[in-house]
C-alpha cells in the first residue's frame, strides 16, 4: 500500500512530465487556465505538426510559393458562453463578421434566405454598401451634397458677423 506522500509525489511527477496541473487532469480548470495550457503546450505542438506536414505534402517550390498547412482551433469551443458572446458581437458590430458568422461562434444556425450575410458597423447600423444617411440640421433634414465645393458660412456668435 502506498503512503499519501508517495501518491502525491507520483502525481507531481506525472503533472510535471505531461506539463499539466491537477485541475486540467480532473477537468476542473477555468477558462484562463485552459487558455494558458493551450498556448503553452498544445499550440507549439500544433505548429511543429503543421511544419512537418507542410514539408511532407508540398514540394520545396510550392512552399516557396506560399503553400502551407495550418492547424488552428478557431471555433472558441473551449471558451465560456460569456467570452463567445463578447467575441461574436464585438466582431459583428465592428463590421468584421456577418450575423451568420457571429451566430456560428455561438453554435447557432444561420439566418434564413441569406439575411445574415450583411456586415454592419457600430454607430451606423446600416448594411454594407447602403447609401449614406441624411444629415439632420437645424433647418430640417437635408441631403448631403458631396459636389458642393462652397463651405457653409458660419456666423461668429460673439460679434454676430459672418466670415
Amino acid at each position: 500500500m502506498l503512503q499519501p506522500e508517495d501518491l502525491k509525489e507520483m502525481r507531481d511527477i506525472a503533472y510535471s512530465y505531461w506539463g499539466v496541473s491537477e485541475k486540467l487532469m480532473q477537468n476542473t480548470y477555468s477558462e484562463d487556465e485552459w487558455n494558458g495550457f493551450y498556448q503553452s503546450a498544445i499550440e507549439p505542438l500544433l505548429i511543429q505538426i503543421e511544419e512537418v506536414l507542410t514539408r511532407v505534402v508540398y514540394t520545396r517550390g510550392q512552399i516557396m510559393d506560399g503553400n502551407k498547412l495550418e492547424m488552428a482551433s478557431n471555433r472558441l469551443q473551449y471558451a465560456s458562453i460569456r467570452s463567445r458572446v463578447d467575441v461574436a458581437f464585438g466582431t459583428y458590430d465592428r463590421g468584421m463578421a456577418t450575423m451568420d458568422s457571429a451566430l456560428e461562434i455561438l453554435n447557432l444556425p444561420p439566418l434564413p434566405n441569406g439575411e445574415g450575410q450583411h456586415r454592419y458597423i457600430r454607430g451606423e447600423y446600416r448594411a454594407e454598401g447602403a447609401p449614406d444617411r441624411k444629415e439632420e440640421t437645424n433647418e430640417g433634414r437635408k441631403d448631403r451634397n458631396p459636389d458642393t465645393t462652397e463651405p457653409e458660412i458660419q456666423s461668429d456668435p460673439i460679434r454676430g458677423k459672418t466670415d
